[in-house]
């Protein structure tokens, strides 16, 4: 039998999310960690490039499939391996289809989905770049600082959280998990380094007072990725 290791929230979070109108330029996605668990199978070099052409052509079809608007790697070489961002309302689907990829199937990533409410346009300008490149786009990667936000859930409503975040300098994108549960958001930042991170998010009241801390981890998407925070 198949261990599948996808996972998502607890499903009221869910519920939640959806129940709930996201903020004036807010749009629901679910924004997925890929994790390394720790009895991943070990494989030969032949083996393990298989696997992640595999992974890498199942990447390729949910995005032609409009579903995944953002994928990459977190590059610090953690237990977080890297980010899914996938844009729609149906759990149950978005799930099913997370599911499919040959790296969740064989046990080398767990993939954990959180609601989030993230800006509407996610992959939008980097499909307008692919096509204006005739799909020939190079250097298309770039390297950016992602906050995962913790703090004291109670103290947020996810609309004020998200509020709080967009205070950040050189935000890329930032958005609440309005499910009410640990982490609560996350927050992508112009800059590459932790320090530079430190830097930026220290410049944000809600760091500063201790209210919000960032779990710093560095993630390669597409450019065009994201092109309003």
């Amino acid at each position: 039998m198949k261990r599948i290791l996808v996972f998502s929230l607890l499903a009221c979070s869910a519920t939640f999310a959806q129940q709930q109108q996201p903020p004036a330029g807010r749009a629901l996605y679910y924004f997925g960690f890929l994790e390394s668990p720790p009895d991943r199978p070990k494989w030969s070099a032949e083996e393990s490039k298989a696997k992640q052409a595999a992974h890498l052509a199942h990447i390729n079809k949910m995005a032609d499939m409009g579903k995944l608007v953002a994928a990459g790697p977190f590059v610090d070489g953690g237990k977080l391996r890297g980010v899914f961002v996938f844009k729609g309302e149906n759990l149950e689907e978005i799930t099913a289809l997370a599911n499919q990829d040959p790296l969740v199937q064989a046990n080398a990533l767990k993939l954990t989905l959180h609601p989030w409410w993230g800006p509407p346009d996610i992959g939008e300008e980097y499909k307008r770049m692919q096509k204006a490149s005739g799909g020939q786009m190079q250097d298309s990667m770039m390297r950016a600082g992602t906050c995962i936000v913790r703090g004291d859930a109670s103290a947020w409503k996810p609309g004020e959280l998200t509020k709080a975040l967009l205070a950040t300098p050189k935000v890329l994108a930032a958005g609440a998990f309005p499910g009410g549960n640990d982490p609560l958001g996350v927050l992508v930042v112009e800059a590459q380094e932790a320090e530079a991170v430190k830097t930026l998010v220290s410049a944000n009241p809600a760091f500063a007072s201790g209210k919000l801390t960032c779990e710093f981890h560095p993630w390669m998407f597409a450019k065009g990725t994201f092109s309003k925070p």
